[in-house]
Parts: structure tokens; sequence; C-alpha cells
């Protein structure tokens, strides 16, 4: 079955008609659903996108998603629901080089944006020639090839990280735990050990009951450190960082 055709019809009855809004996407109707519309245009505009997939073959997504693969990372496409809109993301936070998102009403201008990223193109020519677009300054980082780095400088400058602030300066100029991945999640400071795997073992640090205190825990070893003060905190930092 060829999901995407002009005629064609999900196991489970729904057709393009079913599954999108005739007043917003007339034009998907009639090409049979998202991802057969980019593959029209894509053809046209003698543009290689390579396969074209939909997150699922049952029910609506059949007609409204597209998901498409590239050596820098997967693509996806989704409709706007209250407007005729495309909203595009590329790659995949803290895995790919870069990653972008963004939304247009042009479906000639998204396909376009996809086959850019698919050969290759650097994130700032991308967004100088797709203004829709935006990416985070990690994005940057990762592109770069230097994501501790740039994310270290991201860390030690905002302003949700100010309790944390002395302590980040301090592993910022360690030897070792400046060499980690910092970042903040759920009121925690967080090391990871491989920017690129973000489920790769981290030390996680966060504010103890006593003031001045800190509990620090690493995933790769079980129970959890009460130390005091920034030294003892670099140090129990310094030496989880290094268990298997």
């Amino acid at each position: 079955m060829d999901i995407g055709g002009s005629l064609a019809r999900t196991p489970d009855g729904l057709t393009p008609a079913d599954a999108l809004n005739a007043d917003l996407y007339p034009d998907l109707i009639e090409a049979g659903g998202l991802a057969a519309a980019l593959r029209q245009v894509a053809h046209a505009e003698h543009l290689d996108l390579g396969e074209i997939k939909v997150q699922n073959e049952w029910g609506r997504s059949a007609f409204t998603t597209a998901r498409l693969t590239a050596d820098r990372g997967a693509m996806a496409v989704l409709l706007g629901g209250d407007s005729h809109r495309f909203s595009i993301s590329a790659g995949q936070p803290f895995r790919d080089p870069g990653w972008v998102s963004g939304s247009t009403p042009d479906l000639a201008e998204a396909v376009r944006m996809l086959a850019a990223w698919r050969t290759g193109v650097k994130l700032r020519e991308l967004t100088a020639r797709f203004p829709f677009l935006e990416y985070p300054p990690i994005s940057q980082g990762y592109e770069d090839g230097t994501p501790v780095p740039a994310q270290w400088k991201i860390v030690l400058t905002d302003q949700e990280a100010e309790t944390y602030r002395d302590l980040l300066t301090a592993l910022h100029a360690d030897d070792v735990t400046g060499g980690m991945f910092p970042y903040l999640s759920m009121f925690t400071l967080r090391l990871a050990a491989d920017p690129y795997d973000m489920s790769a073992a981290e030390v996680v640090v966060a504010r103890g009951p006593e003031e001045g205190g800190y509990r620090v825990s690493s995933s790769a070893a079980e129970g959890e450190r009460l130390v005091r003060g920034i030294g003892e905190t670099v140090e129990a930092v310094r030496d989880l960082s290094r268990k298997p």
C-alpha cells in the first residue's frame, strides 16, 4: 500500500480528506497527504530528499507527518493546526552536529530547506537562506566540534544557574571536570561524560541539607556523597567522573 499516493487509504480506512483540514490544506488533500506533496514538489524542483516516510501508517499521521533521513540527522515535518504551515525540525539535540527548527507556510521553501540540510549546508548559511529557521547557540558548538567549551560558555552566563555560579566557575577551571559537559535539569547540576551520548555516565550535583553543602552522585556508582564547600565538591565530582 502506497501511503501518500493520490488514492491512498490507510489500513484503518482513512483517506487524505478524512485526515486533513480542507480549509487549510486543500493542496495536500489533492496531492494525497504531506509525504506525497513533498515528493511532488521535490520532483518539480529537481531536488533529492531521499526516502520520505510517515510516523505511522495508521490514522491521521499517515497524511499529516513526514520523516526524512540524512547523515547529519533526521528531519521531521508536521502540519500547523491553526494555519497553513509546515513545521520542521532537523537533527537531534545533544547528539547530532547542530539542529534547527522553524515553520513556513511555503511548501516549496520547506522542500528546499530539507534538501539543503540533507546536502550538508552549514547552520549559518542555512539560516541565512531560510530566515524562518532558528537554533540554540549549542547547535553551533556541535557543528564546530566544540560542544563542551560552547556549553560551558552558555552555562557560566546563564541566569538560571546563579545558585551554582561559584561552583561552576571552580568546576570549569579544573582540568578534569572542565572537560565534562555541564547542564541544569530539575534544579540540579549535571555533568555528562560524553556530550554526544547523554545516556552515558554523568555526575549529579544538588544542594545539600546544610548551608554550603552538596549531594554528589554518579549514574555509574551507587550511593551519594554529602560534601561541604566548593573544594570538596570539585574533588567528589573528579573522583566520581572516573568511576566505570
